[in-house]
């Protein structure tokens, strides 16, 4: 169980979220829907350890987790995939291991990822022949790498277009589920929502909801 409780972010003295709670249970996806702007990724970012909240914590199975060990525990692929063009697509990939990984096992892993993500015998090719689908396919592929103990998915098919962005929809809840990772979707694609997730949010409901829950105590 994930629990996100009473996690609020100030930006300049205007609150981007106050007093938010989500809760998602093991191998649970939940998206969340909402225009740009409106503070989506703020709260992915918040929940990675990426941005210092301005109160509220973030606990796994009920421990309490700072903002380093949330850094090293959750993984999080965004809009753009963020790839080194100077690197090919095994390198890429690799930058996702653990310092501690021993060579043999990168190889091994490389090559199961490789094979999971469909793209077998692209491991040398260079990133910049990439399609954009190929390329969030890589940035997802090291994202996984760590085995993640929540994955945060920050509108990660807007740069394909509408019949790739579905269909990587779907192949990605497939990964999550059969890796038995929950996820935190963040989107403004109805129907990218719908195929993701199991349960769907609208921004202005989970902050709502999360208000009522504070003026209620």
């Amino acid at each position: 169980m994930i629990e996100v409780r009473n996690l609020t972010k100030i930006y300049g003295g205007s609150s981007c979220f106050t007093a938010l709670n989500l809760s998602l249970n093991e191998d649970e996806i939940i998206s969340v829907l909402g225009p740009s702007g409106c503070g989506k990724t703020t709260l992915l970012r918040t929940i990675a350890g990426l941005e210092r909240p301005d109160g509220g914590v973030v606990e796994f199975d009920g421990e309490l987790m700072n903002e380093q060990q949330r850094r090293e525990l959750v993984s999080m692929v965004f809009q753009q995939p963020v790839l080194f063009p100077h690197l090919n697509v095994e390198r890429n990939i690799q930058l996702g291991f653990p310092k501690q990984t021993t060579p043999a096992k990168k190889s091994s892993r490389i090559q199961e990822m490789l094979e999971l993500i469909g793209l077998k015998e692209f491991g040398k090719r260079n990133v910049s022949t990439l399609s954009g689908g190929e390329a969030q396919r890589v940035a997802f592929a090291r994202a996984i790498l760590i085995e993640p103990r929540l994955m945060l998915l920050d509108e990660p098919f807007s740069a394909v277009d509408y019949r790739q962005r579905y269909e990587l929809a779907q192949q990605t809840r497939r990964w999550l589920k059969s890796h038995n990772i929950p996820a935190i979707h963040v989107t403004h694609d109805i129907k990218e929502a719908k195929i993701m997730a199991d349960r769907t949010y609208t921004w202005e409901d989970l902050v709502n909801h999360s208000h009522k829950q504070e003026e209620e105590k």
